[in-house]
């Protein structure tokens, strides 16, 4: 067992080099669309992780401490997250101009908040946009977008599983369907706000 509850899986440290793998070669110029796959890989294996041990908490307790499920989240996040962003910070005020500066700030304060990708929407063209490749803290939109998420699935897994525990494979799904077909939608409509 790991520290987190759950055996290891070999596979799932697979799943996680293929995923690096092609973002290094989209990164690297090779194949225009291997960065979102590696990125997708990722939000996935991310939610099975966190599903799964929600679920066993659930099933061996009857409960979800959301307190204690964020203090994990936290520990496991913040440390990287903040040295990255002052690091960051430090080198934009040797190296940008005093408006890049402030651009890369206003990232680090909307990255501090998990909203860095609501920020990087609305200030960029779209993330292979010119202004966009300005940004150094632009990563930390993927980072924004799954602490949104783990801000609302164990709310909505404690939902389901308390009041409509018989129904929870058909509401999952569901709702997992309903979100492909927005995704989707949006793909069409607004292919940068559905990217971020």
């Amino acid at each position: 067992m790991s520290s987190s509850g759950l055996s290891y899986r070999p596979e799932i440290d697979g799943l996680r080099a293929i995923a690096v793998l092609l973002v290094v070669l989209y990164h690297a110029g090779i194949g225009p669309s291997l960065g979102f796959a590696g990125v997708d890989v990722f939000f996935v294996i991310s939610g099975y992780l966190i599903t799964s041990l929600l679920l066993r908490e659930w099933s061996e307790t009857s409960r979800i401490d959301l307190l204690a499920f964020y203090a994990r989240r936290a520990r496991r996040i913040l440390p990287a997250a903040v040295v990255v962003v002052l690091a960051t910070l430090w080198a934009c005020s040797i190296f940008l101009a005093p408006g890049d500066l402030m651009r890369a700030t206003e990232s680090a304060a909307a990255a501090a908040v998990f909203g860095a990708n609501f920020f990087f929407q609305a200030s960029t063209g779209g993330y292979f946009d010119s202004r966009a490749a300005e940004m150094p803290l632009l990563h930390l939109w993927s980072l924004s977008v799954e602490e949104q998420f783990y801000l609302l699935w164990p709310a909505l897994l404690i939902l389901v599983l308390r009041y409509w525990p018989r129904k929870f494979v058909p509401i999952l799904g569901g709702l997992g369907l309903i979100s492909l077909l927005l995704a989707e939608g949006l793909m069409r409509t607004s292919p940068e706000a559905a990217f971020f």
